[in-house]
């Protein structure tokens, strides 16, 4: 008789959770340096349009 394996499925809730942009991955270890400007970090936000509206969405 075979055995039947079944593929373990994510919780549900991790189904519902985006992927983590490569831009906020640059973003983070860029504010982890003690010499990072505003700048530098804004440039960043600025190269990917969907990050910078989720930001925007979760400072408001």
């Amino acid at each position: 008789m075979s055995e039947v394996f079944a593929r373990p499925q994510a919780p549900w809730a991790l189904r519902l959770v985006p992927p983590f942009p490569a831009v906020a991955q640059r973003v983070l270890k860029l504010v982890s340096r003690e010499d990072a400007g505003i700048h530098e970090v804004g440039e960043l936000v600025r190269m990917d349009p969907s990050f910078s509206a989720e930001l925007l969405r979760f400072a408001n």
